[in-house]
């Protein structure tokens, strides 16, 4: 081979290394984004990329924009090269109108930090990063093709509970059903069910779900009716709706009757030592309020328990001491509430976010049912908060069912819908979060309660007779395959082998007849074209037996 041969293979052999790395990965230096309020392109910090980098974040509305195009649409990790030199910050990134929260971790040198795998469209893309607490520097956008299977939430799966109430099962198997199917509309309120009222005079639509609070259950204040939340749930649960019940904690020593950080001191460490005077009020109130639960227990009431909220942020105290103690009273309430108690009407909730320490929080599979995220967007943003959900789903590798716990604005369902954020509910926080018309205004929530979506109270199954049946859109053991094919909109039985004259009936989510087919032999097709889209039941009777079958429409 001659000199020139082998010069020009070399020459192709590194164009197309360089192909091949432009293509796996693209850089877009943030000194040439669009700049908004009063960040600017500086070069003082050694060891940035590009020619600058853009920095302070300092004001209410800075950002800087990148805006590219890509031949096709397709999964991306997300890259931001940062420095944060002012100590750990958190500010937003948008990514095509959906905005999520990012950690830039304390850092006095430039440095990359993953965000996740998105979603980018073919076309234009829009990339924004936002000040939120701000002073922080950014010096690049990096993408990179990411080609790993999607990341499915795998249902069903068991209860953290040992051999758990039947109506507990029969609850979380419903969530399991509806999940990425429907979301469950859901308002939280402080005393009784004043936001579930205002919301129903408002557009004629209970939610699905309350939320309430044993925030003052430890405590033995005369003007507060302690019976007021046993008796709420009971109604409601009755009433085939969903009950939430938080707790925000107040200080167990008794020294102040704050839960916040900033004003009490008591030391949720001490949990560590089963000696300390902490440990034994902790475990007191715990005791408290296992009798609560009992109640609801003895009436054979199931719910949704979201206990040590919003750890990780540090704000109140159980999460002042970092993530070893708080993950070490988690999983001794567990034990005492449901091993020396004997209660089994909890599922049992955990907050997450998206920082990226949020794993080192988590109490372990073995302890949590659910996995909540508290989002509370700007005014005026209904998206569907993807970037948060898929994130969520990635870190904890689709272990558990995701959803809303609490929320400012309300997502749109028709982006819900259209990006698959397939929250299992959302819940308004109370007061001015549900009524203001500045954060969810009256027109957003009538769209809301009447979206075919949306789930709410009037729309709910009898959930003490919920039917644990065979997987959604599966074969059975028996001699049926049921199952909706999309393509042409029909429900389509099919006997899988000879069978006698059989009866076909289907029932809607709330165990209303939707239809009836009688003496049929072969194979049925029925047209579903204009049926709301939630889970329905299909009972299939023979001479000599009966069958039940869940399908998605």
């Amino acid at each position: 081979m001659n000199r020139f041969i082998r010069l020009s293979l070399c020459v192709l052999s590194l164009l197309l290394s360089s192909a091949v790395a432009i293509a796996q990965s693209t850089k877009y230096e943030a000194e040439n984004g669009t700049l908004t309020g009063t960040v600017t392109v500086q070069t003082s910090e050694p060891g940035y990329s590009g020619s600058g980098y853009v920095g302070r974040f300092e004001n209410e509305g800075d950002k800087v924009t990148l805006n590219f195009t890509l031949e096709e649409d397709g999964n991306f990790d997300i890259y931001l090269g940062y420095a944060a030199p002012y100590g750990e910050k958190i500010n937003n990134i948008s990514i095509n109108g959906n905005v999520a929260e990012v950690t830039f971790e304390n850092s006095s040198v430039f440095r990359e930090v993953h965000f996740g795998k998105v979603k980018l469209v073919a076309g234009n893309n829009s990339v924004s990063i936002i000040k939120n607490w701000g002073w922080f520097l950014v010096d690049y956008l990096r993408i990179e093709p990411n080609t790993d299977p999607e990341i499915v939430v795998n249902v069903p799966y068991p209860l953290s509970t040992p051999n758990p109430m039947d109506e507990t099962n029969r609850l979380f198997h419903y969530l399991m059903d509806a999940f990425g199917n429907n979301i469950h509309s859901g308002t939280m309120s402080i005393d009784a069910i004043e936001e579930a009222e205002w919301l129903y005079a408002q557009t004629g639509k209970y939610p699905a779900l309350i939320g309430l609070d044993f925030m003052n259950h430890t405590r033995d204040w005369v003007w507060f009716d302690k019976t007021i939340l046993v008796n709420e749930a009971i109604n409601w649960y009755n009433s085939n709706g969903l009950v939430a019940i938080c707790w925000h904690w107040r200080d167990p020593s008794r020294n102040t009757d704050e839960f916040y950080t900033s004003n009490t001191d008591f030391d949720v460490s001490k949990i560590s030592d089963t000696t300390s005077a902490e440990y034994s009020a902790m475990v007191n109130d715990i005791d408290i309020v296992a009798g609560y639960i009992k109640e609801l227990q003895d009436s054979t009431i199931p719910f949704l328990f979201r206990p040590l909220h919003e750890a990780s942020g540090e704000w109140f105290w159980w999460g002042a001491k970092g993530p070893e103690p708080c993950k070490i009273l988690w999983r001794l309430m567990f034990d005492r509430l449901v091993n020396y108690h004997g209660l089994k009407n909890m599922i049992w909730v955990w907050t997450t976010d998206v920082k990226v320490d949020n794993m080192d929080w988590y109490p372990g599979d073995e302890y949590v049912d659910i996995l909540g995220v508290d989002i509370y967007a700007g005014n005026g943003d209904f998206s569907s908060q993807i970037l948060t959900f898929n994130k969520v789903k990635e870190d904890f590798n689709g272990k558990k069912l995701i959803t809303l716990s609490e929320n400012g604005p309300v997502p749109d369902p028709d982006l819900l819908v259209a990006d698959q954020a397939g929250w299992s509910w959302f819940m308004s926080w109370w007061g001015d979060f549900v009524r203001d018309p500045d954060i969810n205004p009256l027109s957003h929530w009538q769209n809301v309660m009447t979206h075919d979506y949306v789930i709410t109270l009037d729309e709910m199954p009898d959930l003490r007779n919920y039917v644990i049946s065979v997987k959604t859109n599966s074969y059975n053991p028996d001699n049926f395959q049921v199952f909706f094919n999309r393509s042409d909109q029909c429900l389509h039985v099919h006997p899988k082998s000879q069978v006698s004259e059989y009866d076909l009936f289907i029932f809607d989510i709330t165990g209303k007849l939707h239809c009836t087919r009688l003496n049929n032999i072969e194979q049925v097709s029925l047209p579903f074209p204009s049926v709301k889209t939630g889970i329905y039941l299909v009972k299939i009777v023979t001479s000599k037996s009966s069958h039940s079958y869940k399908v998605i429409r």
